[in-house]
């Protein structure tokens, strides 16, 4: 039911804002969710998060089409990237079922769930874009480690176990980044003075954007 209600939300998504699409995913999604026993603020949020991504997913991504018209790029990779970016919302609208003491339960439960849940979405997002190693199997070995690592402690519901596989993701992220920082530093561009200073006829470029603004 929930993967049939994300499809359902997804497809709603791609053709309205996150307001309309919360608004029906609220009529159609909550009721047989609350009939099964959920919670209604974790069948709330889970449309409230699904309607957020919505203005992500594709292949109608409005955030990505602005986004690759201002930067003058390209409108798949701009929104494959934003997609990797968001993951963690991604994830946070499924995670919610696990973690739900994060909207049911205010207090230290609520704080021991956001932060297993900043854990797991810190681990896919390392696993994702991260570097552990210059060999390349190896490296892919080990990010889908990360991964695994980091969906354990989003997805098993013993708070336990998903407290124990946090430390153990903790300590790996510490490592990882150390070695990623070594493999994989920030790269610098330098950039001459000369380089800086405008060249050529800017007025077709103004005009273009004066007709932009309007």
């Amino acid at each position: 039911m929930i993967g049939m209600a994300f499809v359902f939300g997804w497809l709603a998504g791609t053709g309205l804002p996150p307001t309309a699409t919360y608004i029906i995913g609220a009529v159609v999604i909550v009721p047989p969710m609350r009939e099964l026993g959920i919670n209604p603020w974790v069948a709330h949020f889970f449309v409230f998060f699904l309607s957020v991504w919505g203005e992500l997913s594709p292949p109608t991504s409005l955030t990505a089409a602005v986004s690759a018209r201002i930067a003058n790029a390209s409108f798949m990779r701009t929104m494959w990237e934003a997609l990797k970016i968001c993951a963690p919302i991604t994830l946070m609208t499924f995670a919610i079922f696990t973690r739900y003491n994060l909207v049911v339960n205010p207090g230290w439960l609520m704080v021991a769930d956001m932060l297993l849940v900043l854990l797991g979405t810190l681990g896919v997002t390392f696993a994702m874009f991260g570097r552990c190693h210059r060999n390349v199997a190896i490296d892919i070995g080990l990010r889908f480690l990360f991964a695994v690592l980091a969906f354990g402690v989003m997805f098993v519901p013993d708070m336990k176990t998903s407290a124990s596989i946090a430390v153990v993701l903790m300590i790996a992220l510490a490592a990882g980044v150390w070695q990623h920082r070594k493999i994989a530093p920030p790269k610098r561009y330098d950039v001459a003075p000369q380089d800086l200073a405008p060249s050529g006829n800017l007025a077709p470029v103004l005009a273009d954007a004066k007709r932009d603004i309007g």
